[in-house]
């Protein structure tokens, strides 16, 4: 028996183009910029004010309307790198760089009246920034990477990954959970049943790798490697999925260039097998109805891929533009920022993945042989009936 193959392939329609966007208006591939709530759906982005760049939140709507639902960062003031999360009582949590002095981390929430004023998360006098957050029935976590000095690194500063998290008694003090040798950036953040799933680029003597952690019951599990060994690794992003697995993508800085590189967690806790996507950098990665979606951006262009059950579709390409970010929706929705003659604005599309049903090599033959069967019995039948009633054979 021939078996048939099955292709995941991706159709993008462009929903909504917002102007006015900000350079780095999505950029922070680390963080969830998209989170649905009810029949809201929310996206944060930086957009032009006088002063400099603000982030805010915008909501979209299905039929390509969009409004600003709220400006997170203080007006005057330069902001940047906004991550959203849900929470399951149907609030969303907001942090972003906050650049009034060296940049600090801030937090806000929106509930059922509206946003609440920003607040500085991050502490001390040192710069603190790209901030991720996770909400969940574990409460709301939010990790950064903050700077300290060191004479352990030739630039004279070690960075660290800060977290902080919120429960019924308030604000817990920030720890640091990147232990080992100093230099560990961008943290990614997943709330997955009741446990906090983290991910960050931490050197090790030799080169960066993409190291993960679990947060359970209040404390972080240490953390482990992920990625290959003989590789350099930058720009991880974590989602999690549905079924109580993790999806994590990064970069493998190759001779050739920057590949993109996806690997699984399964529900068990065991890593499966690393795939190389393509050639790219700052990548997101999503869950919708079991197919894992993947976009990166390369040559100043958008790719997207599709898999499903260990299966990756063809390469996709959305057209012009950097920095894309993913919601793990249905159907999926994709943002990034694109230049334009007089400025920048973002491009909102939405994803859907259809199955492309083939059959495999020689599938003719097998085809063939049963036609001609088919005919070879209907032929007889045919001759029997004939004789019965004493009727001329055709």
């Amino acid at each position: 028996m021939v078996p048939v193959l099955s292709v995941l392939l991706a159709v993008v329609h462009v929903l909504a183009v917002i102007p006015g966007a900000a350079e780095d208006a999505t950029a922070g591939n680390h963080q969830e910029k998209w989170v649905q709530v009810g029949g809201g759906l929310f996206l944060a982005v930086s957009l032009q004010a006088p002063g400099g760049p603000q982030v805010a939140a915008l909501r979209v709507f299905s039929h390509g309307h969009w409004a600003v639902d709220g400006r997170l960062g203080r007006a005057g003031v330069r902001s940047s790198l906004g991550g959203l999360s849900a929470s399951p009582d149907g609030r969303v949590h907001a942090v972003w760089v906050d650049y009034a002095g060296p940049g600090h981390v801030w937090y806000a929430e929106r509930g059922p009246w509206g946003w609440s004023p920003g607040r500085q998360l991050s502490p001390g006098p040192r710069y603190a920034g790209f901030p991720s957050v996770a909400a969940g029935v574990a409460g709301v976590h939010v990790l950064w990477y903050a700077v300290r000095p060191s004479e352990l690194t030739r630039h004279g500063a070690a960075y660290e990954v800060v977290h902080t998290w919120r429960s019924q008694g308030g604000w817990s003090a920030p720890q640091v959970v990147s232990w080992g040798l100093p230099d560990a950036l961008n943290p990614s953040a997943a709330a997955v049943a009741e446990s906090v799933h983290a991910a960050w680029y931490q050197w090790d003597q030799d080169r960066y790798r993409v190291q993960h952690a679990r947060w359970h019951r209040g404390r972080w599990h240490p953390s482990e490697p992920i990625s290959p060994p003989d590789e350099d690794a930058s720009g991880v992003s974590l989602e999690g999925a549905e079924d109580g697995g993790l999806h994590a993508v990064w970069v493998a800085r190759t001779r050739a260039g920057p590949v993109v590189l996806y690997r699984r967690r399964s529900a068990n806790g065991r890593w499966g097998p690393i795939d190389r996507l393509g050639p790219g950098d700052h990548p997101v990665v999503a869950e919708s109805q079991r197919s894992v979606f993947v976009a990166w951006s390369h040559g100043g262009r958008i790719r997207l891929r599709v898999g499903r059950e260990g299966r990756w579709g063809p390469l996709v390409d959305l057209g012009t533009g950097e920095h894309p970010a993913l919601s793990s929706t249905s159907p999926v929705y994709v943002a990034y920022t694109r230049r334009t003659p007089t400025g920048w604005e973002v491009v909102v599309s939405m994803v859907s993945a259809s199955r492309d049903g083939r059959w495999g090599a020689g599938w003719w033959l097998p085809l063939a042989a049963g036609v001609a069967y088919l005919l070879w019995r209907v032929r007889r039948a045919a001759v029997r009936r004939a004789a019965i009633h004493g009727g001329e054979p055709a």
